[in-house]
């Protein structure tokens, strides 16, 4: 059964609903465990939940350092995002959702450095690079390639090769950016 579901759906896609489902049953759940823990030393340690405003952010620290599985959702209890850190650097691949659920975005290939993109006489400063991949909202992808961006990643600029599709997965252009 497993396996057909697999051949059916994206890999990535079938990890990332049934992390969702797991998430979003353990959300709602009295369980909660030790939450916002500080040390001795004043450093975080274990899980913590913190929540802003509109989202709300799940964690876990070693040593004041992001360590594992972080999931920040909406007040409706939808997950937003969801990933993995590995002493403090987003690893894997991670998935944004909007507040019904559905797969906005997945970033993988996560590579944290200090990278400069020049424009004219300007040139912006940016510290991740990832390969990005935006879907419609029949859950096809729309569009994918590699970009430059910020730690918030509101903002990103697309940079070599970018592929674009229709709403049927077919290639419409390929673009060479920047």
């Amino acid at each position: 059964m497993v396996k057909t579901v697999l051949k059916i759906l994206n890999p990535n896609l079938f990890f990332a609903v049934v992390c969702l489902f797991y998430a979003t049953r353990c959300l709602g759940s009295p369980f909660v465990p030790d939450t916002n823990y500080i040390d001795s030393n004043n450093l975080k340690q274990g899980f913590w939940r913190i929540c802003r405003e509109k989202l709300c952010y799940d964690a876990y620290y070693v040593n004041d350092t992001l360590n594992g599985v972080f999931k920040t959702y909406y007040q409706n209890k939808m997950i937003s995002s969801f990933g993995l850190y590995n002493k403090g650097k987003m690893i894997g691949v991670w998935y944004y959702f909007d507040e019904t659920g559905r797969l906005l975005m997945e970033v993988s290939q996560i590579e944290s450095k200090g990278y400069v993109l020049k424009k004219d006489i300007d040139s912006t400063a940016y510290t991740t690079k990832s390969f990005i991949k935006i879907f419609y909202l029949n859950g096809v992808c729309k569009e994918e390639g590699f970009a430059i961006y910020d730690d918030v990643e509101i903002d990103f600029e697309r940079i070599g090769k970018w592929e674009y599709y229709d709403e049927k997965g077919r290639t419409q252009k390929i673009e060479k950016e920047n």
